[in-house]
């Protein structure tokens, strides 16, 4: 086998939840540059269905709960 190469340095952006206006204050928040991508492409859409919803927030907790569980174990 070849050898491993390093893993490449996390690229950090900040996602504006809501931009700054006169009656808002801005919210910002920390994320790598691949689930911004992710993000973008979702605001996008004009209209997502509840069952569409449903599914993005779904496949987030199964994420959330599955791939932490494995990494922890592998520590």
């Amino acid at each position: 086998m070849g050898a491993k190469r390093p893993l490449a340095k996390s690229v950090w952006q900040l996602h504006h939840l809501v931009y700054g206006d006169t009656k808002n204050k801005e919210v910002t928040r920390r994320i790598r540059k691949g689930c911004h991508r992710i993000i973008t492409l979702i605001r996008r859409f004009n209209f997502l269905t509840d069952q569409e919803i449903n599914t993005i927030c779904l496949e987030c907790e199964l994420k959330r709960k599955y791939n932490g569980k494995q990494k922890a174990e592998k520590v």
